[in-house]
């Protein structure tokens, strides 16, 4: 009876935890949902043409965005250790040289960001978008440097337990960039109307306060003034910047091919026209709705399995993976049933376009299916980066991502004889729910091979 009674107990500290941790990464990436569903909401209202538009130069970016993120993934397993211990001189450290190789990476992907804005022309767009396309990637261009110099600050904060920093600073942060919206894309209260481009710039003057609050905090913080000292060091440290680029590179590769399947399918949407691009924009935007839910849980399990495989205790890191994972699968369920049921009505949310609402209702079916496989290998992914193994998990995801994913999306959308839009459309998305349920249990089964 003791030993059920202690089993229980055990349990229940290891959910109080997780939720501890994850429910403000959780309130902050809902925080997020609403900014996407206010954007795409305006700028769907605002026209059409603009949905689009902001669909392809969103996609494209979003690989960027991601693999830049997946960098600053790497301080938090190493943060949240450190802490443990409590080595403040080492947490500065960690902290100025992640933000150094997340300035030196967001360079290199700028360049390649700028070929691809010098490429433009090549991509089959619908002349007509090709200025507003042009005026609005430029925006997002500068908007992926001041993201990637605060993304270790975030990293930073999660990886020592203080989640509620950055979460005020987020819902802040997107509070600032809603108004910006309404203000920027309508003309409202007297401010130009810019349309799309009033819409990247409310996301820029959003990310740049970001930034600077995430400085101030770290600076006024009187329990952070050795990391911040440390932090302000001179020069950088060959061994601190090597073990920071050996684990953020593969989930920086992990989570930016992971991104580069929907990117190989806006390139097979394109051409198939103006509405198939801004109903692809609606599923991506609806797609968060879970997917950053799972993520605030899987951050927080990273958190909590590195603390765990720091003192080598590997059933403390199962028990808690499986508490984010029945989390996260009952999310994926509400959130799964919820699409289904209210397909036919999501699409006025974005959209007065006839057309573009009903092709939704289609396409809606295939995002929602593959809710499971989703949560499934965002738990599994976060459980091994806080275990730091992740050379394996990216070698699962590149072969998913970059070789099925694909190749089922050009199959179902182009090799089956479909020639209705909206039913290419939906069979380019049917290849999700088979490709993330076999990542989930792919990263699972590793997952439980190295702690068992």
């Amino acid at each position: 009876m003791s030993t059920w009674n202690n089993y229980w107990v055990a349990r229940r500290h290891a959910l109080r935890e997780l939720l501890a941790i994850g429910l403000p990464i959780i309130l902050g990436q809902l925080g997020i949902i609403s900014v996407n569903f206010a954007d795409n909401i305006m700028v769907g209202k605002y026209h059409t043409d603009a949905l689009a538009s902001a669909s392809f130069v969103n996609n494209i970016f979003s690989v960027f965005f991601v693999l830049g993120m997946g960098f600053t993934y790497g301080l938090t397993p190493l943060v949240s250790s450190s802490f443990a211990r409590g080595d403040q001189s080492r947490l500065g450290r960690l902290l100025r040289h992640s933000s150094l190789l997340n300035l030196w990476v967001g360079g290199a992907l700028t360049l390649a960001l700028l070929l691809i804005y010098a490429l433009l022309e090549q991509f089959k767009l619908p002349p007509h978008l090709l200025s507003q396309v042009r005026s609005y990637f430029i925006l997002q261009l500068i908007s992926f440097v001041v993201f990637m110099a605060s993304g270790a600050l975030k990293q930073f904060f999660d990886g020592i337990g203080r989640t509620r920093v950055p979460m005020w600073i987020i819902l802040s942060s997107n509070t600032l960039n809603i108004l910006g919206n309404y203000l920027l894309i309508f003309g409202e209260l007297g401010a130009p109307e810019l349309g799309l481009f009033g819409a990247g710039l409310s996301t820029l003057i959003a990310r740049v306060y970001m930034l600077i609050a995430l400085i101030y905090i770290l600076h006024r913080s009187r329990d952070l003034r050795t990391p911040y000292r440390t932090f302000r060091e001179r020069g950088w440290r060959t061994p601190y910047i090597q073990r920071l680029f050996r684990l953020g590179l593969p989930i920086g590769v992990q989570m930016g091919v992971e991104a580069g399947a929907w990117t190989f399918a806006i390139l097979l949407i394109t051409p198939l026209g103006v509405d198939a691009l801004a109903v692809h924009q609606i599923l991506v935007t609806l797609t968060l709705l879970g997917y950053l839910i799972y993520y605030g849980l899987g951050a927080a399990t990273t958190i909590l399995v590195s603390r765990a495989h720091s003192i080598g205790d590997h059933r403390q890191a199962r028990q808690t993976a499986g508490i984010a994972l029945a989390l996260a699968e009952g999310t994926a369920l509400v959130v799964m049933l919820g699409l289904l049921v209210m397909r036919h009505q999501v699409g006025y949310i974005f959209s007065d376009d006839p057309a573009v609402i009903l092709m939704t209702s289609v396409a809606v079916i295939p995002m929602a299916l593959y809710q499971p496989g989703d949560a499934l290998q965002v738990i599994y992914g976060n459980a091994l980066r806080g275990m730091e193994d992740v050379k394996r998990m990216t070698l699962y995801a590149c072969a998913i991502h970059l070789i099925l994913a694909p190749s089922l999306s050009y199959i179902f959308g182009f090799l089956l004889g479909i020639e209705d839009i909206g039913l290419r459309l939906t069979a380019i998305w049917s290849s999700f729910p088979i490709s993330l349920l076999l990542l989930g249990i792919f990263l699972y089964k590793r997952f439980y091979q190295i702690t068992r």
